[in-house]
């Protein structure tokens, strides 16, 4: 029978492989700690790109609600203007684009986004006879949406209409400096 005696100290650490138990607990600890402090980066994260998200989808519909009054259709010529509305119920912001004709007003589409408030806004019209021109309100402004989860200063984005252009911006404010 050969024992290890035989062998010289190389050869002997070679076949000595594996890691002792406390090695193990050490390496686990270090993950457990490493993902304990990942963790509340990563959700902060998701919601500032769920607000992100959302403000991209307001700012689309706003734009698509503009596109139906500048769209070009037969059946228009009884239509007044389309009109975009916002609100907040119960924590949510929902938004709808309505058409408005002699008959009255019919919704054509709305949706609803949990954790995310907006400004008070008037609702936006946009003209069919100008061709989508913004007709009410008046003067140019701005929509502030506001997360619930994300943390500041990253949980507001603008939606700025301009109403003279028909343009509408995305602005990220900026924190005030100390």
């Amino acid at each position: 029978m050969k024992t290890f005696k035989h062998l010289n100290i190389k050869t002997y650490s070679l076949l000595k492989t594996g890691f002792t138990l406390i090695e193990l607990l050490v390496t686990v600890g270090i993950i457990i700690l490493l993902m304990a402090a990942a963790i509340p980066s990563y959700n902060r994260y998701g919601a500032q790109n769920e607000l992100y998200q959302v403000t991209q989808t307001v700012r689309t519909a706003i734009l698509t609600a503009k596109n139906y009054a500048v769209a070009p259709s037969s059946e228009k010529s009884n239509l007044e203007y389309y009109s975009i509305s916002f609100s907040n119920a119960n924590g949510k912001l929902q938004y709808i684009i309505n058409e408005k004709s002699a008959s009255g007003i019919r919704e054509i589409e709305s949706s609803q986004f949990s954790d995310i408030t907006c400004s008070v806004v008037p609702e936006i019209q946009f003209s069919v006879a100008d061709k989508g021109k913004i007709i009410s309100p008046l003067g140019n402004f701005t929509i502030t949406l506001t997360s619930s989860r994300a943390s500041a200063p990253n949980n507001v984005f603008n939606v700025n209409v301009d109403v003279n252009s028909g343009q509408v911006n995305i602005i990220k404010p900026t924190a005030a400096p100390k």
